[in-house]
């Protein structure tokens, strides 16, 4: 498309093109000041992914608690509840958690900190050859029965990645230097945006995606542990045979 004739109409186009990728979930992919008369090139990139629980959530058994924000701040948030047959791992820092979707290829996992666990610290200590080893010991624990506690929640988020691929190396894209000859016969032309955005909702049904206690507590009654994740913490999507990562992020406020 021609940036240079009519931005507005190769902005409509655009964001068309992710609303139809994405069931309506991403609405507005570009913002208006990412294309106008001077752009040549913008590179973006939209996943949408659908899943519905193995076993559901019971809507009726919903209900608010208290989610700590930090060490000092509470907000009240739903919760939902059921008891479920999962795969849990405990790691020094805390635990980690494999909810399964129905079609039995992906799984939900949820790495919950321990009372006191710093998130922060958790993630940029986190390499990816540990967070690979900690899923693969995850996906080969025996599965038990635990009762289940996750916050209703919704993440949006959006990143304009070149100052983060310039920094790990890709920088020639966006200067004259560029050589875009293997995908386009037009000549000087320069890389201008990289945009990347993500939407990911839990609810009782499932999940659908665009881009104290928490711990696994000693047994209760009968063989019945606990999961109750009510502090801040990461969550993943996982494709299980091939162990790819389809989503990465954290969830660290009810407010949004």
């Amino acid at each position: 498309m021609d940036f240079s004739a009519d931005p507005g109409q190769a902005l409509e186009r655009i964001n068309a093109w992710a609303i139809e990728r994405t069931q309506g979930t991403i609405t507005a992919l570009l913002d208006e000041d990412m294309v106008h008369a001077g752009t040549e090139l913008v590179v973006t990139d939209v996943i949408w992914f659908s899943g519905k629980w193995l076993e559901p959530f019971n809507r009726e058994d919903t209900s608010d608690r208290a989610f700590r924000i930090n060490r000092g701040e509470t907000v009240q948030a739903p919760f939902m509840h059921r008891e479920a047959v999962v795969r849990t791992l405990a790691f020094e820092e805390g635990d980690m958690i494999g909810i399964p979707f129905d079609a039995g290829m992906f799984s939900l996992i949820i790495l919950l900190p321990r009372e006191g666990a710093d998130l922060a610290a958790i993630e940029e200590g986190m390499t990816y050859g540990r967070l690979a080893g900690m899923l693969d010991r995850l996906a080969g624990s025996p599965e038990i029965r635990v009762e289940l506690s996750l916050p209703r929640f919704a993440v949006k988020d959006g990143y304009e990645l070149a100052d983060t691929l310039g920094a790990m190396g890709m920088r020639t894209a966006f200067t004259q230097e560029a050589d875009f000859s293997g995908i386009t016969s037009r000549k000087n032309l320069v890389l201008t945006a990289v945009v990347h955005k993500a939407f990911l909702e839990v609810r009782e049904e499932g999940v659908e995606a665009a881009a104290g206690s928490g711990a696994v507590m000693t047994k209760g009654s009968g063989t019945v542990a606990a999961f109750v994740a009510d502090r801040p913490f990461v969550f993943i999507i996982r494709e299980d045979k091939t162990g790819l990562l389809l989503f990465l992020g954290r969830f660290v406020d009810p407010r949004g």
